[in-house]
């Protein structure tokens, strides 16, 4: 006898054994006060057999080999191109629609955070403190978040001067701008 009629011929003996502790305690029946009542029946869940040898050395050797780390960056890598919850023009940088709010906002966590299931200004958090650190000497730190995820941008008076005494010298008309050439 295998191990999976062993398990069956158990089940029929234990339901075998529940029937007649039924018949004995009477239920279903009379309590006494004239009702009649009856327990509710629970549904059982089936016992899956557990897998024998031979089937878990089948599961073992279909079992892809491990992947090296370049290969897995590989995958990682496509995976990240091929996704597009957000691009470049996707960063939503405007100049601010009053001065109060400094010269430039960005509203990209507005949609970032709906593709990364986070809230809005979680996800201007994340961004903010991304930011901070490449723009330090641009603009005025510490990078505001205003309303639901709006993050503030404002130049420092430095960065613009010298900024504009860049393109002010230029003298080949790029106003500062390197040629991709």
């Amino acid at each position: 006898m295998n191990e999976e009629e062993e398990a069956l011929e158990a089940l029929m003996v234990a339901k075998q054994a529940k029937k007649k502790k039924k018949k004995k305690s009477g239920e279903g029946g009379d309590n006494g006060d004239g009702a009649v009542r009856r327990k509710k029946k629970k549904k059982k869940k089936k016992k899956q057999p557990e897998a024998s040898e031979s089937q878990q050395a089948a599961a073992a050797e279909e079992r892809p080999p491990p992947m090296s780390e370049g290969e897995r960056n590989a995958i990682i890598d496509a995976a990240a191109s091929s996704a597009s919850p957000f691009s470049p023009a996707d960063a939503m940088v405007t100049p601010a629609t009053k001065s109060e709010f400094g010269d430039y906002q960005c509203n990209a966590a507005m949609s970032l955070s709906r593709s990364a299931g986070l809230d809005p200004r979680a996800c201007a958090a994340m961004i903010v403190a991304a930011l901070e650190p490449a723009l330090a000497g641009a603009v005025e730190l510490p990078l505001e978040i205003a309303g639901p995820g709006f993050i503030n941008l404002k130049f420092r008076e430095d960065y613009l001067r010298g900024a504009l005494g860049c393109m002010a010298g230029d003298a080949e008309g790029r106003l500062g701008v390197p040629s991709t050439e």
